[in-house]
């Protein structure tokens, strides 16, 4: 199933949880505990979607609306503007946040 960007547009604060992978270890003090790894949830109109799976989809339905270009145009101003994102994925990623939650528009010094 193919999402739009309306569909993708992050509706709640996201969601960070530990869960459980399937494996256990035992404590210091001898009890059998479940081994968690964190994961991190984007709340969307399509539902609650794991943050790695929601920049996928984000990719794909930016390709699929032409709206390319103006995500190159994000991504420079937030490069230029957002001096706490230190790698590429973490630009891309809140540039895209960006994007879907139309913040851009409200820019001053952004022009499309």
């Amino acid at each position: 199933m193919a999402y739009t960007l309306e569909d993708l547009r992050e509706i709640h604060a996201r969601e960070y949880r530990q869960e459980p992978t399937g494996s256990y270890t035992i404590n210091r003090n001898g009890r059998r505990v479940p081994v968690t790894h964190g994961v991190e949830y984007c709340q969307t109109i399509a539902g609650k979607i794991p943050l790695d799976k929601w920049v996928k989809l984000m990719r794909d339905a930016i390709t699929a609306e032409g709206k390319q270009a103006l995500f190159e145009k994000i991504v420079d101003h937030c490069r230029t503007h957002c001096a706490w994102l230190h790698k590429e994925t973490e630009l891309e990623e809140y540039a895209m946040s960006c994007l879907s939650s139309h913040a851009y528009e409200h820019w001053e010094d952004f022009r499309i």
